[in-house]
């Protein structure tokens, strides 16, 4: 289990319908055509993991993450040099929580996420970056 704090930050891609009017020829609008899309949309997240160290001197990974639908708590973290997987659960109810799973491919995890209630499978892509100890303290006022 490493130590340290990370930043997560990364896409998860969900289906997403919307309407567009497709002009034909020189018509104007009243006579143009109105086309229904499907389409994987991108949507941003970002967040934090880090160690909970412990009075025994053991820790616990903790995360906090946002994104479109709001803040979460990340729980049930597993991270490897090579895999990743967490559950996010909103603070906000009634959203479910969703599981994700990544795998790493160079500098980037690339893996999926379930929605826990539906259990809706899409894809994801995230980076993990290591953050220096020195980032989180305050600078000083002169």
């Amino acid at each position: 289990m490493p130590l340290g704090t990370f930043f997560i930050t990364g896409v998860f891609f969900e289906e997403t319908e919307f309407c567009a009017r497709i002009p034909e020829g020189d018509r104007n609008d009243e006579q143009s055509a109105a086309v229904q899309f499907m389409k994987d949309a991108p949507y941003l997240f970002g967040g934090a993991i880090y160690a909970d160290l412990k009075k025994d001197g053991g820790s616990d990974l903790k995360g906090l993450m946002y994104d479109y639908y709001g803040a979460s708590v990340l729980t049930d973290i597993v991270m490897r040099e090579d895999y990743l997987s967490f559950t996010k659960t909103y603070r906000q109810p009634p959203l479910a929580s969703v599981t994700y799973i990544f795998k790493r491919e160079g500098d980037a995890w690339t893996g999926q996420y379930v929605v826990t209630n539906t259990g809706h499978i899409g894809p994801a892509k995230c980076l993990v970056t290591k953050v220096p100890f020195q980032l989180l303290i305050p600078p000083t006022k002169s």
